[in-house]
């Protein structure tokens, strides 16, 4: 975040009259203190904003780990099971709805 400080501060010093030096920093100051809540409101925002894409990425992360668990938990039953099987539905396939044609398998 920069200030113009420097800027101003290299502008406004000398032997020039103060009045003029006085309403820029002036002008400034007010700026300044009028950017200063919105840009903390940006800055919650954004960190608002990563702090959900961490969460569904965790969430998502559970959610793929907790299949795999179905899973293994299916394979288990199966196996003390073996008289009551229970199988899972075959996983559709784009490839079961869609074959390409010769020329776009030989495409480069």
């Amino acid at each position: 975040m920069t200030t113009g400080g420097n800027y101003l501060a290299k502008h406004l010093s000398g032997n020039r009259s103060k009045k003029p030096e006085l309403e820029e920093k002036t002008r400034h100051n007010k700026a300044f203190e009028a950017y200063q809540a919105p840009y903390v409101k940006y800055t919650r925002d954004c960190t608002k904003l990563l702090d959900w894409i961490e969460i569904n990425r965790e969430i998502r992360k559970q959610a793929q780990q907790n299949f795999i668990n179905t899973d293994y938990a299916f394979k288990l039953y199966n196996q003390a099971n073996p008289d009551k099987q229970i199988t899972l539905p075959k996983e559709p396939r784009f490839l079961d709805f869609y074959q390409p044609s010769l020329k776009q398998k030989t495409a480069v």
